[in-house]
C-alpha cells in the first residue's frame, strides 16, 4: 500500500509540475518484433491507425501474394475459396499481411480490380473499373525491391519491371514525390473511412503499410489526404490507397495475429492480399532492457514529452533475440505526440525549440520522482 500511495502522490505532483492537464495528446505505442520492421499504433480521439515500416535492405525479406487459383469456384453454385487476411497469412507463413486490391463480387467478375501479379504470374481474370480507376500499382520483388508505378492500360501486363514478382493495385495515388495530392474521385477518398494504404520511401529502401480503423466505437476512419500526411511524415515518398472499409486488415504474426479492428465486426474474405515473410529468423525482444512498472512507464513518458528531445523520442534501440516461444511485449512507454505535432519522421518527434524554465523544473522533478519510483519495491516482490 505504501508503494501505491507514494506512486499516486508522485504522479499527481508530476502532472501539476508539467501541466499535463492542458490537452490530451495522441498515444503512440511502438513495437519492434523483428529487426527489419517497426510497428506504431496511434489512438487520438476519432483517429486510430497502425503503421508498419519494413526495412527492405534487411536480409531475408521476401513477399508473397494471393494465387489467382484461389478465386476459382470450389464447385458450381458453392462459392469461392476466398480468404480473410488472417487465413491468407497463416496459409503462407507471412509475418505481416494486409488486404490489397478492390474486388467485385456483385457483377459476376469474382476477381480483383486492376493489375494483379502473384509469384511472377499476371492474373488474367482481373477487370477494369473506370469508376474506381484502379491503375496505381505497387510492385515488389527479389532483393527487397519496391516501386510505385502507373499501370493504366496494363491491367493484363506487362509489369513495369522484370524483377516484380508481386503487384497490388488501388486508387487513388495519394502521395507522389513527398507531395500530398489533390483529386475529386473516387468520392470515398475524401470521406473518413477505414483504409489500407501502401507506400515506399524516396530511396526505395523502406516499405510502409498503413491500416486505419473506423466505423466502430470512437474511430471514424480517415480521408486519403489525411492518411497521406501521416505516411509522408513517417518517411514515405509515394503511396497508394488500396481497398478499405470492412476489407481493411493488418495481420502481425508476432503480435498474435490481426491487430486492426474490422469495421464489419469480423474479418472479411477479400480478393487478394500482400504478405511479407522474414526468412532470417531475426525476431527480437522489443524491449531488451526489461519492462517497467505502469508508474515508471507514465513518468518516463511524461519526461520525454516535457523535454521533447528527438533522441529520447526515438523508437526502441537495436533489438536482441528473444527466447523461443516468448511472446513479444509492447515497447514502452507510449510516446505523447500532439495530434498537430510538427513533422514526425522515422518515428522521431521533432523538438519544438528551447525548454522554458518551468518545463526545466518539471523535467528535474520528473527525473527525481522517476528515480524514487524506480527504487521502490514493486507489488508482489
Amino acid at each position: 500500500m505504501a508503494t501505491r500511495s507514494s506512486t499516486t502522490l508522485a504522479l499527481v505532483a508530476l502532472a501539476a509540475a508539467l501541466g499535463l492537464g492542458r490537452s490530451a495528446p495522441a498515444q503512440d505505442v511502438w513495437r519492434r518484433t523483428h529487426r527489419a520492421m517497426r510497428h506504431v499504433h496511434r489512438r487520438a480521439g476519432s483517429v486510430d491507425w497502425h503503421l508498419v515500416s519494413v526495412d527492405l535492405t534487411s536480409p531475408g525479406v521476401r513477399f508473397v501474394g494471393t494465387p489467382e487459383a484461389m478465386l476459382e469456384p470450389t464447385a458450381p453454385g458453392r462459392g469461392h475459396r476466398w480468404r480473410t487476411t488472417s487465413e491468407f497469412a497463416r496459409a503462407t507463413g507471412a509475418d505481416v499481411a494486409i488486404n490489397a486490391n478492390y474486388y467485385d463480387i456483385f457483377h459476376g467478375a469474382f476477381t480483383t480490380c486492376g493489375l494483379t501479379v502473384s509469384n511472377g504470374r499476371v492474373w488474367t481474370s482481373t477487370y477494369v473499373d473506370r469508376r474506381l480507376e484502379c491503375w496505381w500499382s505497387v510492385g515488389l520483388g527479389r532483393g527487397g525491391r519496391a516501386e510505385v508505378f502507373d499501370s493504366h492500360g496494363k491491367t493484363y501486363g506487362p509489369v513495369a519491371r522484370p524483377w516484380m514478382t508481386e503487384v497490388v493495385t488501388g486508387s487513388p495515388l495519394v502521395l507522389r514525390n513527398g507531395e500530398v495530392l489533390s483529386y475529386t474521385s473516387p468520392r470515398h477518398a475524401l470521406v473518413p473511412n477505414p483504409r489500407t494504404l501502401l507506400g515506399v520511401s524516396a530511396d526505395r529502401r523502406t516499405l510502409y503499410l498503413m491500416v486505419v480503423n473506423g466505423r466502430e466505437g470512437a474511430a471514424k476512419g480517415m480521408t486519403c489526404p489525411d492518411a497521406a500526411r501521416v505516411l509522408r511524415d513517417f518517411g514515405a515518398s509515394d503511396a497508394v490507397n488500396l481497398d478499405g472499409g470492412g476489407s481493411s486488415g493488418l495481420y502481425l504474426r508476432d503480435e498474435g495475429g490481426l491487430v486492426s479492428r474490422p469495421a464489419d465486426g469480423g474479418e472479411r474474405a477479400v480478393g487478394n492480399h500482400l504478405g511479407i515473410i522474414f526468412d532470417d529468423d531475426a525476431h527480437a525482444h522489443p524491449r531488451p532492457d526489461g519492462e517497467g512498472s505502469p508508474a515508471e512507464t507514465l513518468l518516463l513518458g511524461a519526461f520525454r514529452a516535457a523535454v521533447s528531445i528527438p533522441s529520447l523520442a526515438h523508437p526502441p534501440p537495436a533489438p536482441t533475440r528473444r527466447a523461443a516461444g516468448e511472446r513479444p511485449r509492447a515497447v514502452g512507454p507510449a510516446e505523447g505526440v500532439p495530434a498537430d505535432a510538427s513533422v514526425v519522421r522515422a518515428g522521431c518527434q521533432s523538438g519544438p525549440g528551447p525548454v522554458d524554465p518551468n518545463t526545466a523544473w518539471g523535467v528535474l522533478l520528473a527525473t527525481v520522482l522517476f528515480a524514487i519510483v524506480r527504487r521502490s519495491p514493486r507489488d508482489g516482490e
